[in-house]
């Protein structure tokens, strides 16, 4: 559709046709995906405890025997019981939030915004890396359970840290589409491969209890932090450096102004890294009070 259809309603006809997917997904969540077993076991304590049978109830794993007492599990709480591993699991989320707002949805905007794709190339490329992700998000997770989460972190962070560059230059570069293609395939792979086991690292680090609290908050925080101010710190370091190099003229097809949106990218890389580099020391020295089945099975062998 032209550009006057697109703004005046067309833009609405996507979330419409997500409805019956977001329908399917409720449906499959009320039959098909039950609760954890940590999650069942904190239940019946918490309804032993209510109804005064606790001695009767005998937890079958840490997790249930660390649930909150009774008053206790408010944001405040969580605070003062859980601060060191939320801050960890903030920073941790940190990759996920920069890249994800900095370099893959930015890149539509910046593109458009510098003249440098029309609005249909610009949103295409920005969806082949949503394309990419999907098949990158697989990978990862089969990865992180193959080598475990701190490897396979600890490995992406790494790829991250040498080639967030790199895909950011290929993503914005001029001439035919090819070289952005490529682009999007590289930063889709560094979000992906980093980003999942960074995630199921950040869930790790708190009791059943807790939770689904604790990483909402860490994940919002993180989103808050490290992804809703990329648009705004890139645009203003654009303009600063296009400004400085105004008149100058362009040497090649590479130059400061157009990769410098790619500064935050190694902000939040350089924060999740730091928090994985302090959930391992952490974990060695057992001063996390992780409970998850990530412990339990091979978290301290990861570390190691």
């Amino acid at each position: 559709m032209d550009e006057e259809a697109l703004l005046a309603w067309g833009w609405r006809v996507p979330f419409l046709l997500s409805l019956p997917l977001g329908l399917l997904v409720l449906a499959l969540q009320h039959r098909a995906v039950g609760e954890s077993s940590e999650f069942e076991q904190t239940s019946l304590l918490r309804r032993g405890t209510e109804g005064g049978g606790a001695d009767l109830m005998r937890p079958a794993s840490k997790a249930a025997s660390e649930a909150p007492a009774e008053g206790s599990g408010g944001l405040a709480w969580l605070w003062t019981e859980h601060r060191v591993p939320t801050l960890l699991a903030i920073c941790l989320l940190a990759q996920w939030g920069a890249m994800g707002y900095g370099a893959v949805i930015y890149v539509k905007d910046f593109l458009t915004h510098i003249n440098r794709r029309t609005v249909s190339e610009a949103s295409a490329l920005a969806t082949s890396t949503y394309a990419f992700a999907f098949f990158f998000d697989l990978l990862a997770g089969r990865a992180s359970d193959a080598f475990g989460i701190v490897r396979t972190a600890t490995v992406a962070i790494l790829a991250c840290a040498l080639l967030a560059l790199p895909a950011w230059v290929l993503l914005v570069s001029e001439g035919d589409l090819s070289l952005p293609y490529v682009g999007s395939a590289l930063m889709a792979a560094l979000w992906c491969l980093a980003k999942v086991p960074l995630i199921a690292t950040a869930v790790g680090l708190f009791p059943t209890a807790v939770r689904a609290t604790a990483v909402g908050l860490s994940m919002n925080m993180a989103q808050l932090c490290f992804a809703a101010p990329a648009p705004v710190i890139n645009n203003v370091m654009w303009e600063a450096l296009a400004a400085a190099h105004r008149g100058r003229g362009r040497r090649g097809w590479i130059f400061l102004d157009s990769v410098s949106p790619a500064i935050w990218l190694y902000v939040g890389v350089l924060a999740s890294a730091a928090a994985l580099v302090g959930v391992s020391c952490a974990v060695r020295r057992r001063t996390l009070r992780t409970v998850s089945y990530l412990r339990e099975e091979r978290f301290f062998e990861m570390c190691d």
